[in-house]
């Protein structure tokens, strides 16, 4: 499953073929890629290279690539790297585009402002916690705001000390989750919080639970 809004930005690990036997195999080797003068003359249109690449091709060309492109919301043409480096428009800082806004935003700022701030998983409300007679403890919650990008998943963070320290306890790929009685230490009381995760980022914990566990 890919959520990628151009064949380019597929993830490789993504793709499958059919088998004989009605499944689907995977194709380590295959990949869609855009090839072009790359230049400030001719740069790429995000159309072709996939109006989500910045946010999902640069992962598998690397930091260093610089990439040429030019705007869908102005027309203007920017490089793609975090600092200026040589003359005409590298002179200047460049830009990266985000297609869920619409609009080109600094390079240097894009993945650790622009896309932590604005696009990240909202804050999870209403985590309930039920405790079975066995001892099994039983999370659930509701989906969070996605802010444009689908949650792939929640990360589980617990605490043994009153909350004075958190440690990742588990994940998830549900909005639910069980930690057995066995996992457990006796007289310990385990307080729970929930992140949900999306390519932007690890989303706020939501408030955590009353402590419960083994007596």
């Amino acid at each position: 499953r890919s959520d990628s809004l151009s064949p380019t930005t597929v993830d490789a690990k993504q793709w499958h073929q059919p088998t004989a036997a009605g499944g689907a195999a995977p194709m380590p080797e295959f990949e869609f890629t855009c090839d072009g003068p790359n230049t400030e003359e001719e740069p790429f249109l995000m159309e072709e290279l996939g109006r989500d690449f910045f946010l999902r091709g640069t992962k598998r060309l690397g930091a260093r690539h610089v990439v040429w492109f030019k705007c869908p919301a102005t027309g203007e043409t920017y490089h793609s790297a975090a600092k200026p480096g040589g003359s005409g428009g590298r002179a200047k800082p460049g830009k990266r585009y985000c297609h869920l806004c619409n609009k080109c935003f600094s390079a240097n700022n894009f993945s650790h402002q622009h896309l932590a701030n604005l696009h990240r998983p909202g804050k999870i409300d209403g985590l309930r916690l039920q405790q079975d007679a066995d001892g099994t403890i039983r999370l659930a919650w509701a989906v969070p705001p996605d802010n444009g990008l689908r949650v792939t998943h929640y990360t589980l963070t617990c605490s043994a000390d009153g909350g004075a320290s958190w440690h990742e306890c588990m994940e998830s790929a549900v909005p639910n989750a069980s930690i057995g009685a066995s996992l457990l230490r006796d007289g310990m009381g385990y307080s729970f919080r929930v992140a949900g995760v999306n390519l932007a980022g690890t989303g706020p914990e939501s408030d955590p639970t009353q402590p419960a566990g083994k007596a």
